[in-house]
């Protein structure tokens, strides 16, 4: 019963340090930020053990906040930190169980990403084949079922959250179909740190090939990876 009791304390003081350090809380800041400490010799004591931390605890507004993985570790804790996510995770040692992540399923090919006003654009797959200044590329089926000439562009265009300027326009005559690719440049993969790609969002925007008059724009498009 005294272990649990240190165990819950504990437990308590690294909530709070997940407050103020990791930012995985939602009312958590992200910023620097130089705030006012007390640091006032503060002992942490575990199961009757003094523990030696390389960081001193400190105290700030009332809380006490403890070096988190030598306190976690000390009370039979695994702690683990991912550095894209900001995120610290805390598990009971020695457990092999892991918690499986569901993934949301990517985008089929074959889906219909659009389909109004004498246009049908159909989903077939995201390549990877890179060129001299293109990176991955986003194929489609481009169906023009209206009675005039029409040009397919995209506008909006982000990759993982990132604006990408890609390079694509596909002219389509009245009737027929075109296969063609959304092609994004290296150059923007490789800037904002891009390897896969998770999600991508745009907007389609057509216009007459012979008098630019009749023109829209889709809804926007959503595509998984």
């Amino acid at each position: 019963m005294k272990f649990q009791r240190i165990r819950d304390v504990v437990c308590g003081a690294l909530i709070a340090s997940l407050v103020l350090c990791s930012g995985t809380v939602a009312f958590a800041k992200v910023a620097n930020m130089n705030i006012p400490v007390s640091y006032n010799n503060i002992k942490v004591v575990v199961n009757g053990k003094q523990l030696s931390t390389s960081k001193e605890p400190f105290t700030y507004e009332g809380t006490t906040y403890l070096p988190i993985r030598a306190v976690a570790e000390a009370v039979g804790m695994d702690v683990n930190w991912d550095g894209q996510t900001k995120t610290v995770t805390l598990s009971s040692g020695g457990s092999t169980e892991t918690q499986p992540v569901k993934k949301e399923e990517g985008t089929a090919v074959g889906k219909v990403l659009y389909n109004a006003n004498g246009i049908k654009v159909t989903y077939k797959g995201i390549s990877s084949e890179e060129r001299l200044i293109t990176g991955k590329s986003v194929n489609l089926l481009i169906e023009n079922t209206s009675n005039r000439n029409l040009t397919v562009q995209v506008r909006d265009f982000s990759v993982n959250g990132y604006m990408s300027d890609p390079i694509f326009s596909s002219s389509v005559a009245a009737g027929k179909k075109a296969m063609d690719e959304i092609s994004i440049m290296k150059s923007d993969l490789e800037k904002n740190g891009i390897t896969d790609i998770e999600d991508i969002e745009f907007t389609f925007h057509v216009f007459d090939d012979d008098d630019w008059e009749y023109r829209f724009d889709s809804e926007i498009i959503k595509i998984k990876g």
